[in-house]
């Protein structure tokens, strides 16, 4: 079972090229335009050469400082979509444990509910039965067993089913919080 998640990390991931030649693109567009000429008229003297040296590092500060966030900001992303993916994957173990789990479920309920049909057809085996309804020591012997052998059988696939609900329980809180963290790192 495929989650709308997943697809939204495709159709995301596939955008992921573009989002950076347009975050270049803007990036250079504002570098050009700082470093035209300003438009304003000294008012007595024409600009020294340490006013102009002064305001290419200026602009070239004001480059470092845009890079750096952009680089930042490029890290940032990854690692969100790298934490997003990530919570995808355990949402899919999730998912896995889940349908595990109620396959385990589904067979032994389908077991304990043929045996419990038997029981009713053929009449149940209690400890009575198998005391007066033996016809000799070997008779007893072989029904016993046969009882706790039948009540061992029972108790072991209770206990399974059991084991498999708890277990689909937690799967199914652990994809919800997985979940829950895909979105936000989505969302991110």
């Amino acid at each position: 079972m495929r989650n709308p998640v997943s697809r939204i990390t495709a159709q995301h991931v596939s955008h992921a090229p573009r989002l950076r030649r347009l975050l270049t693109g803007v990036l250079c567009v504002l570098v050009v335009c700082s470093m035209l000429p300003s438009f304003s008229l000294p008012a007595y003297a024409d600009p020294t050469s340490a006013e102009k040296k002064a305001e290419v590092d200026a602009t070239a500060a004001k480059l470092n400082d845009w890079l750096t966030q952009l680089e930042q900001a490029t890290n940032d992303y990854y690692a969100a979509l790298d934490a997003h993916d990530a919570a995808v994957v355990r949402m899919d173990e999730a998912q896995g444990r889940i349908d595990a789990a109620e396959a385990v479920i589904s067979s032994t309920q389908a077991e304990l509910s043929g045996r419990a049909s038997a029981m009713y057809k053929s009449g149940p085996l209690s400890f009575l039965d198998v005391l007066f309804g033996a016809t000799s020591f070997e008779d007893f012997s072989s029904r016993w067993d046969l009882l706790n052998s039948v009540n061992s059988q029972n108790a072991s696939l209770i206990a399974q089913n059991k084991a498999a609900k708890h277990e689909a329980e937690t799967a199914h809180a652990e994809y919800a919080v997985q979940e829950q963290l895909a979105a936000e790192k989505l969302a991110q």
